[in-house]
């Protein structure tokens, strides 16, 4: 798709990429590929339970050959299944609802230090639901020196005030002139 073809070589070249893009354009391989094909752990936040198994799932597919450890890190599922998955040795993959991240941080189940790549799917719905708080405390246990890709179907202020604070110099795509940042 369109949103593929301009982000993977992107983000696989280690740029912050800050995309629009409407549901259903292929979101998931334009971000998911390019964490697979990282050296670096990964973590994808997602707004609800059932996109991070949706991207779970889509991600198991196409590591057809288990190269990455994938943790579905959700509400409603077992702390200790959570904290076993966390603890796996090699690459890992973490795909997450914000509360439930904040919660494992908390609680020392997970150390956010050894992950170069943040990944938010659906931005703009994570934001309207309430979850800015928890991003920025999310975002401020990672590293420094960590890429970021935002992708969200639209880019209003608070989306827009996330991405200056935590990004360096993305690569915006898809985005019109009234949608770019500043």
């Amino acid at each position: 798709t369109a949103i593929q073809a301009e982000s993977i070589p992107t983000a696989i070249e280690g740029n912050d990429i800050l995309a629009t893009s409407p549901t259903g354009s292929g979101k998931t391989l334009a971000f998911g590929i390019p964490a697979l094909m990282s050296e670096r752990n990964a973590l994808v936040l997602c707004p609800t339970r059932e996109l991070a198994q949706q991207v779970g799932q889509e991600l198991r597919m196409v590591d057809a050959f288990n190269k990455c450890n994938l943790a579905i890190i959700i509400g409603g599922a077992s702390y200790s299944t959570q904290k076993r998955d966390l603890t796996q040795k090699g690459k890992l993959i973490v795909i997450a609802t914000p509360g439930r991240m904040r919660d494992h941080i908390e609680r020392g189940t997970i150390s956010l230090k050894n992950f170069g790549m943040l990944i938010l799917d659906e931005a703009d719905e994570m934001m309207s639901m309430g979850f800015a708080e928890d991003l920025n405390f999310i975002r401020g246990k990672m590293s420094e020196d960590l890429q970021v890709l935002l992708f969200s179907a639209t880019f209003p202020k608070h989306v827009r005030k996330f991405a200056e604070k935590s990004m360096v110099n993305p690569v915006r795509i898809g985005m019109d002139e009234k949608q770019s940042p500043p």
